[in-house]
């Protein structure tokens, strides 16, 4: 037993500076290395060894930025190996490509903990719409993760994702409509307060261009706050002489009011076919 063990010290000895072999290792295989240079370092009283598991850390790191990842887990796992150049160097790769959270053989290793240490100190500077999605694959790895996955999610701030990826969350099966609902909401007050319209990065520019209706300044027939027109309210012209009714006219905040339930019914309508901007009933 003692000879076996011998031996896979050895091989994750060799395997520190090896970086042509580190590049080729998945996770799982780094991982058992540096477990294996631990224990190592305990059992026969050698304190170099966790400076070598360190050590193999950085160059898997540095050889495969992926790497990054996975190596959270050994920090949590090995405190003695934390607030070292190692962890530093994870987090600063991380944080310029927070798509390395998306990696599949990193996600693959990490369990519930490592995901809500990331999710709720977002130390790794990730954007909310990467950490939405590394959360989805995390739970479509395991679907027996959900009530984990379905709890970690109130630790990202919706209200900050961009229109475009909010839509694609309800087909999740994470956030519920309300939650959903409350996201649109937020964005629509924010737009409002910056006198900008919430959907216009969404929309396609219309090609209706009337100068008849673009620009021009009216009171929301609901709460009677001021509305500039713009290209959304052309999406809802049938052509340039089209007469809308009063409820054409509101602002965002009384359409989102308004149209809850259809706003929400993605699956089956897409979202810009509502066109927000009064045909929504």
């Amino acid at each position: 037993e003692d000879k076996k063990e011998m031996d896979l010290l050895l091989r994750a000895m060799l395997l520190v500076d090896d970086k042509v072999s580190l590049k080729e290792k998945s996770s799982q295989e780094l991982m058992d290395a540096v477990e294996c240079l631990m224990k190592g370092s305990v059992r026969f009283v050698i304190s170099e060894l966790w400076m070598k598991a360190q050590t193999l850390v950085t160059n898997a790191i540095q050889v495969k930025p992926s790497n990054s990842v996975m190596s959270l887990k050994i920090f949590k796992a090995h405190p003695v190996l934390a607030d070292s150049y190692a962890e530093r160097l994870a987090l600063e790769t991380i944080c310029r490509d927070p798509k390395l959270l998306l990696d599949n053989d990193s996600l693959v290793v990490l369990d519930r903990s490592i995901i809500k240490d990331i999710l709720k100190s977002n130390k790794v500077g990730a954007d909310e719409s990467t950490l939405f999605r590394m959360l989805k694959s995390w739970l479509d790895m395991d679907e027996k993760r959900i009530r984990d996955a379905a709890e970690f999610v109130k630790y990202i701030p919706l209200k900050s994702i961009c229109i475009d990826d909010l839509l694609s969350l309800e087909e999740s099966g994470l956030v519920t409509k309300d939650c959903l609902y409350d996201a649109f909401k937020a964005q629509a007050i924010s737009s409002s307060k910056a006198g900008n319209n919430l959907m216009k990065s969404h929309q396609k520019k219309s090609t209706n261009t009337s100068k008849r209706v673009l620009n021009k300044q009216c009171k929301c027939p609901s709460c009677g706050s001021s509305v500039r027109t713009s290209n959304r309210h052309m999406e809802g012209m049938d052509d340039e002489f089209a007469k809308p009714d009063d409820s054409f006219w509101n602002c965002d905040l009384c359409m989102l009011q308004n149209c809850k339930d259809a706003i929400l019914s993605v699956r089956t309508r897409k979202f810009h076919e509502l066109q927000l901007g009064g045909r929504a009933t």
